[in-house]
C-alpha cells in the first residue's frame, strides 16, 4: 500500500492507523527486515505511541532472533517467550 508523509508517498508491505489519526507503516529492506515509515516529528510528540513503538520494536527483535536460532545447529529457542 501507500503510506502519505509530510515528505511524500511511500510504499510499504505494511500499515496501520493509530489513534489519533497517526499512520505507521513497514517496507522491507534489501537485507529483508522491516523499516518504519512514519512523521518522526509526530511520533516524537505522541508518548502513548513511543510506548507502542517501542513494544513493538522489542518483540520483533526477539521474533527475528528466534528465526536466527533455528539456523544454529544445536540451539534450542522457546517460542512462548515472546
Amino acid at each position: 500500500g501507500e503510506l502519505s508523509t509530510p515528505v511524500g508517498s511511500q510504499t510499504v508491505c505494511l500499515w496501520v492507523r493509530v489513534e489519533g489519526g497517526q499512520q505507521l507503516g513497514w517496507r522491507r529492506s534489501d537485507a529483508g527486515s522491516l523499516e518504519l515509515v512514519a512523521d518522526l516529528e509526530r511520533v516524537s510528540r505522541d508518548h502513548s505511541l513511543q510506548t507502542l513503538l517501542s513494544r513493538l520494536t522489542r518483540a520483533y527483535a526477539a521474533r527475528q532472533a528466534l528465526d536466527i536460532l533455528q539456523h544454529c545447529p544445536g540451539a534450542i529457542g522457546d517460542s512462548s517467550l515472546v
